[in-house]
């Protein structure tokens, strides 16, 4: 999730926003790792990008929802491409999710959206190291 991750920062999950709302565009969210992901048990920090009944399309470094191009200012200018998405729509009950290092993510691109109901929360704050304590982009 490099830039707004980083390796060591303490995030701040709350395990309630989800059951109240849906997730959006821009979510940071936490969920438990499958064997589909090959990360069973890991908790993984990713963001929502595309949510269910968007068509998702990521090519060239650029993403694409709904046909549209989607602006990321939490994505540094300049970056590297990465794996690419052909359109896909995001089946009903579900998020497609997407790693803000593009190049090094493992995310929805390779084991497809991600079920609202396996989120475990909606991740807003960075709480350690004293020197990173924030809230997240959107």
């Amino acid at each position: 999730m490099a830039p707004t991750l980083r390796p060591g920062d303490r995030v701040l999950a709350n395990k309630l926003t989800y059951r109240f709302s849906d997730p959006g565009r821009g979510d940071v969210v936490a969920f438990e790792g499958s064997a589909d992901d090959g990360q069973t048990g890991q908790v993984l920090v990713k963001r929502v990008v595309a949510t269910s009944g968007d068509t998702v399309e990521f090519r060239d470094g650029t993403l694409r929802i709904n046909g549209e191009l989607y602006k990321e200012p939490y994505i540094e200018v300049g970056s590297p491409s990465g794996k690419t998405q052909e359109p896909l729509k995001v089946p009903e009950g579900s998020v497609f999710v997407m790693g803000d290092n593009r190049v090094a993510s493992m995310d929805s691109r390779d084991y497809g959206p991600i079920p609202i109901s396996s989120l475990r929360g909606n991740v807003s704050l960075i709480f350690w190291p004293a020197d990173r304590f924030e809230g997240l982009p959107r």
